[in-house]
């Protein structure tokens, strides 16, 4: 390199020096820079001496030689373009450039490099540019005043190109003086000149000028004084002017806009309005693509200010015989497909959207072009006769016409868009048949007419100009959000049913929707282009799958999906037994809702039509059910299992797997093996078609009725004629069952299908006269069984169990054959000696160089296919004829032998997935741990996680490892057996944890026994009752809600005029109850948010009593039942939880303390012991123990009764990112209406007025068994006492002998304390579910759905649904009545130790020692009991020994089962993990030697009777 440095400077050979400046190009781009940049100036200086010793004009003669010395000169630049501010590059630049001005390709040359070295020199700093511009200027003017002097255009086109380049990279605010150098020259040319180009490049640098440093150009004045304000405006009046032609003021649009922008109303006062005028006439006869771009752009940049200012100026305006507006507009909506420019186009495109957001009336009114009209004809269209037969189009309005080239900006953003079919074959023959067409014309490029978008954003480009431009993503992502966002807005459902199939097709491909077992719906963005089914190139990369939003809709699997109403209706069908119909782009914002239920899993949808308003689905409950989806509820229900009157196990097996429609027909399949037609408008069934062996998985129906597929489990595909009432074709392309069918084909003829072990097969008989010898192809192969196949554009996508979807691509079977390799033949099986015409061609004659004949069609290996019957031709491998030497001698052989086809594999085309959507670890398996309060969890990836039921948190994860081997490590003996309070369920993939009310309160843990955040201190044994303990947190909102409420309403209450005045008469009712609307059951008050499309009745009547529940979930639910029982007198409990003696037995001597004999109780106590005979204990139930002190011990409840409903109530958890979903189902209520004597506040004054308040009191209340009948029932106590008080008061005024006392009301709302049920803080997105069983559907309603963080905004919703009992448990702290589970145990002494303490006597002086006492009585309490009985006079009990005396658990032993048991261990823990049987259990008890026991003095023997 150096040696050619030398010879440019040293040799004598011309042709040497120019070899050498050839070669030093070649260096400077093989070379790395760290090689050539030290060497940049010597290159530079190099080129300067050559051409210092060369005549320049005569090397613009020689174009190449010149050409090379400025490439190799760019290239030395740009190596640092920082050499140009202090080296002489740029001058040498320039001095080339002021010789070849005249030639295209150096002019081209000299003004990229110039943007080059700008363009950088300007990212450094202002200081940079600014050196860079004091350097430059004094040429460029130089060369205008040159080309002035000597009338060079050329000259000064080149100068003003270069300035323009040099504003356009301009820093902000300019250099000083930059606009007082250069705009006297440019304002001189742009007000004298003719020359078009140069026009363009002197506006383009005012206009950089303006953009960069408005101040500077306001602030300078020519030398008439003017300033640079009107300058611009002179400037922009003479080339509005008609007489310029439209490529010389191609910029002036952009000049325009430019000064709107900046000077605004306050400089250019009334000029404003002249402008916006000038401008909207001459866009009238505006021909040119890029001047009209230049002016729309000046009222595009303003509407993206302000759209309705924009029209209201353009309506006002006149011009000529049509209004500004028509002007505007129609120019704008016909061009806008020409415009060029990723900015300039995200303009246009942002300022239409807002014009049609506004829905003006004067737009709507304006008609313009909308798509072409092609003419029927078949003739090749000359250019003579287009011209004689000029293009038509229809005629529609500006606002339809915004939206149909919206639609069009999205797929040209997207940055792909394939040649179809028409325009690939037109130019594969293009060039062919030239000499067809007449007057070709000169060669020359209109803009105004057939160029499209992608070609003009092409331009310039390396690669073909038939390619699309690039990716856009800032432009698409616009579009997307603005196209869903305009989607639930009035009027678009109109012009979206205008715009054509194609546009429809294109919008309905912004979104996909996927379902999964975990009851969620996601919306999902492919930018793709769905149309197309071209298939892009091989190294096109399509964009990624990005996750939109997602719904909670199901509380169980979601089994189908389906789009109806043009795609504003997402249709789910679930195992929780309902169908739902979501609007994503509605303006509501409503979830999913349900529009009709089943009677068991919903399994299967189908939409006769994208445009359809009603849904099909089929379930396990042998139904098909058809749903209006405008409101109207249920249009027909089909009873599969009455089709087969006669047959008990066809009745069986109607269950509805697989479900077809179209506007007449409903075709159905399932276990039984059978396809089954039914008319869609009446419910009569067709026809029935019977030929598979096995359950049909899925079926599809041609759009007129006629073809029916069908795929079954007995490996076959099968095609059914309705007309014929047969199956006509069975296709054996899978060996394995089929599960899936996808076509979009009107007629099928084009299908997928998918199998168990993953397969998915395209099959393809277009063109073939016998439908099994058409094209079988294997797409790809998934890893394990694919449940649903779906294709749109050139992909399809995969779902199968795992929690991912695959995109691959699809391939391209239109107008292919199989290419047969030579060693292949083909089988002859069909019977029929008719001549048939099949897609399997004969193995290719070939050329005697290799070259194929017959290559026309394309060619797909046979490798990739399948044999689509087992009845057609298929090419198979042969073998040549070779010795046989164990033949038998004489045998014939044949000179071609066949091989197996067992022995041809077929190979999937597409190996790996183009893109794959990864979802979440679900969850598949859980364990109850034994404490209650804590459940393993394993998911997918195999990963084992424990979690905390109470606190709805996980706690550790154990990683990859066995369910069982984690369970038994975790898993150890508590002393205190948890009765089963939930049902935990991992059906949706998440924990789901259901309570309900016959059980949710049964479990009660020992405070010291659990693990709090908080140190609070506790009463000595105090119990915690599980489930009021997650209720009181779960809602922690909603009680804070209702006590601000309570507030509120006393105050007002306080504040009436009751309180003020008194009552007109005594006795007067306080106010008058209206009856309440029914708001529970089916009516759409209790079921929350629903759709109006299901009729639901009120419950007016009886209906069959219901299981309910509470529950709480991330999609999973809490279980609760209500009971409706009568609330009874309790009495009180000890301090440690136990029950009392009552008044008659209140010494020590006479009382059993804590336990009960094994007989009936009587009605005084439960727990006195007398010598009577034995019965067993009653059946355990769930204790209600209060916590107050010396109160007596709970009578025996009345039996509960089930109420009409039973509701559930169920509580989703959702995490950060990376953690797993936790979910607490459903509470239940019942629904009835009772009779309820409000319960008074108890004050003196209502106490003392008893008999003069009695009439009212006793008043009869009907309320809902719901959370607000909790309320009412409440206010109604207020109310009471209120009324009492005033009473009593009144009496006093009038002498009676009551003390007058100040009126107050106390909250009667009283929520359990932290002392009772400790803090806990569940996550605030933990998702609570309400729900109501519904018997006769089989299932469960959901009636309310949100999270814990957000009850308290939906408290309304909330107190019309949750049940009575749940609003007891809240708001004043009662749980409902149950028995208390007892359990029957022996205790008797047991032997001393070895050399120990003798044995201790018996605790029963009669002999019967068999006591019964709470499940929940530990081993501690039953030794204190010993204790007394043994040791009368020391009256030590557990809790009462005096400082340094031993407690009765430290001294004595109970023993069960040979084993020692802990002291804190309850009996239901013996009895479960010690005991191990039935009966009564047996204990021992002994004294472990620590302590010397007096024992009690044996009773003295009777006196012997007298003889």
């Amino acid at each position: 390199m150096q040696e050619s440095l030398n010879a440019i400077t040293t040799d004598g050979s011309e042709v040497v020096k120019v070899a050498c400046i050839r070669s030093l190009q070649y260096y400077l781009v093989a070379l790395p820079p760290a090689s050539t940049h030290p060497l940049q100036s010597s290159i530079i200086a190099a080129l300067g001496s050559f051409l210092n010793t060369q005549e320049i004009s005569d090397l613009t003669d020689s174009d190449d030689l010149l050409i090379t010395v400025i490439e190799t000169l760019r290239d030395a630049i740009l190596l640092d373009t920082r050499t140009c501010l202090t080296g002489g590059g740029v001058d040498l630049l320039f001095t080339v450039a002021s010789q070849g001005a005249t030639n295209f390709q150096i002019a081209l040359l000299v003004t990229e490099t110039f943007e080059e070295i700008a363009s950088t020199i300007s990212a450094t700093g202002p200081a940079e540019y600014e050196q860079l511009a004091s350097k430059v200027l004094p040429s460029l003017m130089g060369a205008f005043d040159v080309a002035g002097l000597t009338e060079e255009n050329a000259l000064a086109n080149l100068a003003a190109e270069l300035l323009s380049v040099l504003a356009a990279e301009g820093s902000t605010p300019m250099p000083p003086k930059f606009v007082a150098t250069c705009m006297p020259r440019l304002n001189r040319l742009l007000l004298g000149s003719q020359d078009e180009e140069l026009l363009k490049a002197a506006t383009s640098a005012v206009k950089h000028m303006l953009h960069h440093d408005p101040e500077q150009v306001f602030s300078w004045h020519d030398e008439a004084g003017k300033g640079g304000l009107e300058v611009v405006l002179i400037i922009i009046d003479r080339l509005l002017n008609p007489a310029v032609e439209d490529n010389g003021a191609s910029e002036v649009g952009g000049l325009a806009a430019e000064l709107v922008e900046k000077a605004g109303s306050e400089k250019l006062g009334p000029y404003l309005m002249q402008l916006l005028r000038a401008v909207a006439a001459r866009l009238g006869t505006a021909t040119q693509a890029q001047f009209i771009q230049s002016l729309i752009l000046v009222f595009a940049r303003l509407s993206l200010i302000s759209a309705h200012e924009v029209v209201s100026f353009l309506a006002d305006q006149q011009l000529g015989d049509q209004s500004g507006l028509q002007v505007v507009m129609s120019k704008w909506l016909e061009n806008s497909v020409n415009f060029a420019g990723y900015d300039e186009i995200r303009q246009n495109v942002t300022a239409l959207s807002h014009l049609y957001a506004l829905h003006d009336p004067r737009i709507q009114a304006i008609a313009v072009k909308g798509d072409l009209v092609v003419p029927p004809t078949t003739r090749i269209m000359t250019r003579s006769r287009a011209k004689a037969n000029p293009d038509t189009y229809t005629t529609i309005s500006a606002q339809l016409k915004i939206l149909k080239v919206l639609v069009d900006e999205l797929l040209t953003a997207s940055g792909y868009r394939a040649l179809d079919a028409d325009t690939a074959d037109a130019l594969d023959e293009d060039g062919s048949e030239d000499e067809e067409w007449e007057d070709d014309g000169d060669g020359f490029l209109d803009l105004g007419a057939g160029m499209t978008k992608a070609q003009l954003m092409a331009l310039g480009d390396d690669d073909d100009q038939t390619a699309a431009r690039g990716r856009d993503d800032e432009t698409q992502d616009y579009l997307l959000g603005w196209f869903r966002e305009i989607a639930g807005k009035a009027g678009f459902a109109e012009d979206f049913a205008q715009l054509s199939s194609e546009e429809q097709e294109k919008l309905r491909g912004l979104s996909s929707y996927t379902g999964g077992r975990d009851g969620v719906i996601c919306a999902w963005d492919l930018h793709l282009d769905l149309k197309n089914s071209a298939e892009p190139p091989s190294d096109y990369k399509a964009e990624a799958t990005t996750h939109r939003s997602q719904v909670q809709a199901h509380t169980h699997w979601i089994n189908d999906i389906a789009l109806a109403q043009s795609n504003q209706a997402l249709v789910s069908a679930s195992s929780d037994i309902t169908v739902k119909v979501w609007r994503p782009a509605s303006n509501d914002g409503l979830p999913p809702q349900s529009i009709g239920l089943h009677s068991d899993y919903v399994k299967t949808l189908a939409v006769p039509s994208p445009t359809s308003d009603w849904v099909a689905s089929g379930g396990l409950d042998r139904k098909i059910c058809l749903w209006d989806l405008g409101g109207a509820g249920q249009k027909l229900c089909i009873n599969v299992g009455d089709d087969e009157a006669g047959s008990l196990s066809s009745k069986e097996k109607g269950s509805v797997y697989a479900l077809a429609a179209t506007n007449n027909v409903l075709c159905s399949g399932g276990p039984e093996s059978t396809v089954r037609v039914w008319d869609s408008r009446t419910g009569k069934r067709i026809t029935k078609l019977v030929g598979h062996t096995d359950n049909i998985r899925d079926v599809l129906v041609s759009q007129d009725g006629s073809t029916i597929l069908t795929a079954s489990s007995d490996r076959t595909v099968k095609v059914w004629s309705t007309i014929a009432g047969r199956c006509m074709y069975t296709l054996t392309m899978h060996d394995v069952s089929v599960w899936s069918l996808f076509s979009e084909d009107p007629d099928l003829s084009v299908f997928y299908s998918s199998d168990k072990n993953g397969l998915i097969v395209k099959t393809d008989t277009r063109g073939a006269i016998e439908l099994d010898e058409g094209l079988s192809v294997a797409v790809c192969q998934e890893h394990e069984g694919v449940h649903k196949v779906k294709a749109a554009g050139a992909y399809l996508w995969t779902a199968t169990s795992r929690p991912s979807i695959s995109r691959w691509r699809d391939v391209d079977t239109e107008n292919a054959e199989i290419d047969v390799p030579e060693n292949y033949s083909y089988s002859a099986h069909r019977s029929s000696a008719t001549p048939t015409i099949t897609r399997y061609p004969s193995p290719p004659a070939r050329t005697a160089s290799g070259s194929k004949v017959n290559g026309a069609k394309k060619k797909i290996p046979l490798k990739h296919m399948l044999r689509l019957s087992n009845t057609v031709d298929f090419p198979m491998p042969i073998t040549t004829e070779t010795e046989d030497t164990d033949a038998t001698p004489g045998a014939r052989r044949g000179t071609l032998e066949r091989t197996s086809m067992d022995a041809v594999v077929p190979q999937p085309m597409r190996a790996q997935p183009d893109y794959s959507v990864e979802g979440q670890n679900g969850l598949i398996k859980h364990v109850m741990l034994n404490d209650r309060k804590r459940v393993l969890t394993l998911d997918t990836a195999s990963e084992v996680v424990m979690w905390d039921l109470l606190k709805c948190v996980p706690i550790k994860s154990f990683g990859k490892r066995h369910l069982e081997d984690v369970k038994d490590e975790v898993n150890t003996t508590t002393t205190t057996s948890v009765a089963n309070w939930c049902t935990v369920d991992t059906r949706t993939g998440s924990v789901a944890i259901v309570l309900e009310e016959n059980n949710c309160f049964d479990a009660e843990m020992y405070a010291d026994e659990l693990d709090l955040d908080e140190d609070i201190e506790f009463r000595e044994d105090q119990r915690i009752n599980l489930g009021k303990w997650v209720l009181r947190y779960l809602f922690s909102n909603l009680i804070t809600e209702e006590i601000r409420r309570d507030q509120a309403f006393r105050k007002q209450l306080l504040a009436g005029d009751l309180a003020q005045q008194g009552l007109q008469r005594e006795g007067a009712p306080s106010s008058i109850q209206m009856p309440q609307a029914q708001s529970n059951g089916w009516h759409p008050d209790a079921a929350g948010p629903q759709s109006s499309s299901t009729v639901k009745p009120t419950n007016g009547h009886a209906h069959t009593p219901g299981v309910g529940g509470i529950g709480a979930a991330t999609p999973g639910g809490l279980g609760l039942t209500q009971t409706n029982s009568t609330a009874s007198a309790t009495t009180g409990s000890t301090a440690d939880g136990e029950p009392a003696a009552s008044s008659q037995n209140q010494s020590r001597t006479s009382s059993d303390g804590y336990f009960s004999r094994a007989q009936p109780p009587s009605s005084t106590s439960e727990i006195t012991a007398k010598p009577s005979l034995v019965k067993p204990p009653a059946t355990p139930a769930a204790e209600d123990e209060a916590a107050a002190d010396g109160a007596a011990t709970p009578t025996k409840d009345t039996p509960s009764k089930e109420g009409l409903f039973g509701k559930k109530f169920r509580m989703n958890m959702s995490f950060a990112a990376g953690m797993k979903k936790m979910n607490m189902p459903s509470l239940g209520t019942n629904r009835t209406s009772t009779t309820d004597k409000p319960a008074a506040v108890a004050t003196e004054a209502a106490k003392e007025d008893t008999e003069t308040d009695s009439h009212s009191s006793t008043s009869h209340r009907t309320t809902d068994e719901n959370l607000l009948g909790t309320v009412q029932r409440i206010r109604w106590a207020y109310e009471d006492s209120l009324q009492s008080q005033v009473n009593s008061n009144t009496a006093s005024e009038n002498g009676l002998p009551v003390a007058r006392r100040s009126i107050d009301l106390p909250s009667l709302i009283t929520p359990s304390l932290p002392a009772e049920t400790p803090v806990l803080k569940p996550p605030l997105n933990t998702t609570i579910l309400i729900q109501e069983d519904r018997p006769e559907a089989g299932g469960v309603a959901d009636l309310f759905e949100g999270s814990v963080g957000s009850l308290s905004s939906s408290i309304d919703l909330i107190e019309r649904v949750a049940p009575m009992w749940l609003g007891e448990v809240l708001l004043r702290n009662t749980v409902p009545a149950k028995d208390i589970v007892k359990i029957s145990f022996v205790l008797e002494p047991k032997e001393a130790k070895d050399g120990g303490a003798k044995m201790l006597p018996s605790i029963a002086a009669d002999g019967n020692n068999r006591l019964n006492a709470n499940r929940m009585l530990r081993a501690k309490k039953i030794l204190a009991y010993v204790a007394e009985r043994i040791e009368p006079g020391k009256q030590v009990g557990e809790g009462e020994a005096v400082e340094g005396e031993l407690r009765p658990e430290e001294y004595l032993e109970l023993w069960c089962n040979g084993q020692i048991i802990p002291a804190n261990m309850t009996l239901a823990t013996i009895r479960s993990s010690i005991w191990r049987g039935g009966g009564d259990v047996l204990l021992h008890y002994r004294s472990n030697g620590k302590r010397e026991i007096l024992h009690v003095a044996p009773p003295a023997p009777a006196a012997p009777a007298p003889a």
